[in-house]
C-alpha cells in the first residue's frame, strides 16, 4: 500500500485499489495463493481501516484540548466521547461486502472458496449483498457459513459442520468490530446472518 502524505489519513487497500492491492475474500472467490501472506495483508488492511475510522468519525475524545493560545479555560469534562473507531467509516458503509468480509477474514475466520466451476471446495464464511430479502434494512449484507461440497455431515443442516455455532461465533467477532449482526432462517431453514455498520450513539 501507498504510504500518505504526513497528516494524511491513509486508504485500506481495497479492491478498487490498482493491480495487486488487497481485496479481502467474500467466499465465492477460488482459493487463495500463499495464505500466510493473504492473512497478514489482511491484518495490515484492517490496521489502515482503524486508522481511517479514527481520523473521519466523529468525537474528540476525553481530554483533547481544542483551544488555541490564550483560549478561554476548558469547560468540566462530561462523559467520555465514543471511541469513532468502533463505528464503520464511510468508507465502508458505502462498500458492505468488502468491509464485512476484511472485519471476519482480519480477525482469522476462514473464507469458503470455489472453483472455477463454482462448486465450493472449502468450508468457511460466505458475504454477500442482501438485496431481495425482506428482512434486510439498506446497507445490509448476508453472512453464511458454507461447507465444501460433499463434506455435509450426515443429519446435518444445509451447511453442516454447527452453522449455528460458527454463525454465532461470526457475530461475536462482527459485534467487537463495529457491526450489528441478527440472526435469522431463510424458507429453507438455513442459518444465516443479516449485518448493518454500528451507529454512534
Amino acid at each position: 500500500m501507498l504510504a500518505a502524505a504526513p497528516g494524511t489519513a491513509r486508504r485500506p487497500e481495497s479492491a478498487e485499489g490498482a493491480e495487486g492491492a488487497f481485496a479481502p475474500a467474500t467466499g465465492d472467490e477460488p482459493p487463495r495463493p500463499g495464505p500466510a501472506e493473504h492473512a497478514s495483508a489482511a491484518a495490515r488492511a484492517w490496521d489502515a481501516l482503524l486508522e481511517i475510522r479514527r481520523v473521519t468519525g466523529t468525537g474528540t475524545g476525553p481530554g483533547t484540548d481544542t483551544r488555541g493560545a490564550g483560549g478561554p479555560a476548558p469547560a468540566a469534562p462530561g462523559p467520555a466521547a465514543p471511541d469513532p473507531r468502533a463505528v464503520p467509516a464511510g468508507w465502508e458503509r458505502a462498500r458492505p461486502v468488502h468491509a464485512v468480509a476484511l472485519a471476519l477474514e482480519a480477525a482469522g475466520v476462514p473464507p469458503s472458496a470455489v472453483d472455477t466451476s463454482g462448486r465450493r471446495v472449502r468450508t468457511g464464511y460466505r458475504v454477500a449483498a442482501a438485496e431481495g430479502d425482506e428482512d434486510a434494512g439498506p446497507g445490509a449484507v448476508r453472512v453464511e457459513w458454507r461447507h465444501a461440497a460433499g463434506t455435509d455431515p450426515a443429519g446435518g443442516d444445509a451447511y453442516g459442520d454447527g452453522p449455528a455455532e460458527r454463525l454465532a461465533a461470526c457475530a461475536r467477532v462482527l459485534a467487537d468490530r463495529g457491526w450489528e449482526a441478527e440472526r435469522y432462517l431463510d424458507s429453507r431453514r438455513r442459518r444465516y446472518l443479516l449485518v448493518t455498520p454500528r451507529r454512534l450513539a
